[in-house]
């Protein structure tokens, strides 16, 4: 055999006994980084969440223009007190409005939804990420001034328009003329999840029937504070 072919057969040799020994060092630590990739993908898959929230149809409101005069003039009182204004959310307005038509088209007044729903499963249904939230409904007065007077009235309600922490709104103005308060109002508010404030303490479910010259009005609310007399 020549020297060539010597030299050719010892770096065969080499190479096969070089990768033989790669090979058995290289697939346990291969097929283990697989493994744990693989381990590492689930377990970190319940922090991804699976699905994207699809919103449902746009709901329209009854009278934009009240739905507009509530959220101006409670921005308005802010402004009196040194508040930041709340920002518009649509998606929080699409809960409001839910909640209030709910109420007129199945003549009830109550957070709870007609489906059982409550304020933060509504939110949730119109894609919004809240780390908290508050709400205040009324039923039976006619004009967004009336109403709002009558939330100022109340230390609860006041305090929820007045929260310095919440940043998001929408209201929503519903009427039905065969249902019981006809007038329905729900105003909710939000604290988005990316918002650098972290929302702390519960809030409290209040509720207050009040009767004056302008009419009869149920109210209910969240609120950190607790609930009061009317």
């Amino acid at each position: 055999m020549g020297r060539f072919w010597q030299k050719l057969l010892v770096a065969v040799v080499i190479l096969l006994i070089v990768s033989g020994f790669l090979a058995v060092i290289w697939w346990p630590v291969s097929a283990g980084l697989e493994g744990e990739s693989t381990g590492a993908h689930f377990q970190f898959l319940p922090l991804i969440s699976g699905t994207k929230c699809i919103p449902g149809p746009l709901i329209q409101p009854d009278d934009l223009d009240r739905d507009i005069a509530v959220e101006a003039g409670i921005n308005n009182l802010r402004d009196g007190y040194n508040l930041p204004r709340f920002a518009n959310s649509k998606k929080i307005t699409q809960a409001a409005l839910q909640h209030s038509n709910d109420m007129a088209d199945n003549n009830f007044f109550s957070h709870a939804g007609s489906d059982g729903s409550g304020v933060g499963d509504r939110l949730e249904d119109a894609c919004y990420d809240w780390q908290a939230y508050g709400e205040i409904i009324a039923a039976g007065y006619r004009t967004p001034d009336g109403v709002i007077a009558a939330w100022m009235d109340s230390p609860g309600h006041k305090a929820v328009i007045l929260d310095p922490f919440l940043e998001e709104f929408g209201a929503g103005y519903a009427f039905n003329s065969s249902s019981k308060f006809k007038h329905y109002w729900t105003v909710d508010f939000g604290l988005p999840v990316n918002s650098a404030l972290v929302a702390s303490g519960d809030f409290h479910a209040c509720s207050y029937h009040l009767v004056d010259e302008g009419g009869e009005l149920w109210v209910s609310l969240y609120t950190r504070a607790a609930c009061e007399s009317p």
